[in-house]
């Protein structure tokens, strides 16, 4: 990996800048601002966590907006879209709470550049990847008889993510699962990449991401992205104890206690494939800031909760 800035990079860098700091004043004038930012970095990969409260005696702050990226600035311009999709998710609830029972589930922001009418198209292309992501990952966990394809991952066609990822924690080895997946010509082709990631020690990490089939690179760095993000929570466990939902699911996959689960999960010999429903929820959401960012809401009918169930369950 190239670890110096392109030209196009260096001016994707200040324009993610610029946009980060009009937000931000916005938020500011809003009075809905973060009021703390966590910077990380691990090899040549930043991370940044925007939160409304010190996290320090959490593993993973709840409610905490992240973005990584090579770059510091995409990083901030990424964890600071994700806040206004909170934000904007909130003010929804409140408005009609039966809609956003599954949270920020098929939630997805993208900032204005030059044409709204594009930060609408990219909102909603990135919202329908994340219900089909939450979608596809809990019906394909509860179903053995869902098929999957499965790919142990090379460390060098990883390049600096397995550096970044180890760097952390100690990786035995990463696999990417595909489940098998038919859309009937409803929505466009997309792939779930789930990776999944045995530590030294024999505990499982998982990062996961959706994206159409063509989009490998991005697919795979956002998954990437996810994996980091619970590497580095987990890496806190032997000096925080798991207080969460979110982060007793984790304790339990990474310190290895639902390994056999997963290993048996993998081995199961389902042949079927996930056929996506019509959409019951695709529309942009409403909130103050929507000139600058728009955030976009899409759910499949009989969605599943992703979160919830028992904590054996393979769902982060």
């Amino acid at each position: 990996m190239n670890l110096w800035p392109t030209n196009k990079e260096y001016l994707r860098g200040l324009v993610d800048s610029a946009i980060h700091n009009r937000i931000m004043r916005e938020l500011h004038r809003h009075k809905a601002a973060p009021k703390r930012c966590e910077v990380t970095k691990s090899n040549h990969f930043w991370g940044v966590n925007y939160i409304d409260r010190d996290a320090s005696h959490e593993m993973i702050a709840a409610g905490a907006c992240s973005g990584f990226a090579s770059q510091k600035s995409k990083a901030r311009a990424k964890a600071l879209s994700e806040w206004v999709e909170r934000y904007a998710m909130k003010q929804a609830y409140q408005r009609d709470p039966k809609r956003f029972a599954h949270g920020s589930d098929g939630c997805a922001a993208y900032p204005v550049l030059m044409s709204r009418r594009k930060a609408v198209a990219r909102a909603r292309e990135n919202a329908l990847n994340e219900a089909l992501e939450r979608y596809v990952w809990a019906k394909w966990w509860d179903t053995p008889a869902i098929g999957h394809t499965i790919r142990r991952m090379d460390p060098q066609e990883m390049e600096s993510y397995w550096s970044a990822i180890n760097n952390i924690i100690e990786i035995e080895s990463i696999y990417c699962v595909n489940p098998l997946v038919t859309t009937d010509g409803k929505h466009p082709a997309s792939t779930l990449d789930i990776l999944i990631a045995r530590t030294r020690s024999g505990g499982i990490l998982t990062g996961g991401a959706a994206s159409p089939a063509e989009s490998s690179a991005d697919r795979r760095e956002r998954a990437v992205s996810e994996l980091l993000r619970h590497a580095i929570a987990f890496s806190r466990h032997s000096t925080i104890n798991p207080k969460s939902f979110y982060e007793q699911r984790l304790v339990y996959f990474g310190s290895g206690a639902g390994s056999d689960l997963v290993e048996s999960r993998l081995a199961s010999g389902g042949t079927s494939a996930i056929l996506l429903p019509d959409l019951a929820h695709d529309s942009e959401i409403d909130h103050p800031l929507k000139d600058l960012v728009v955030v976009y809401h899409c759910l499949f009918e009989g969605q599943p909760e992703f979160m919830g169930g028992r904590v054996e369950r393979l769902c982060l």
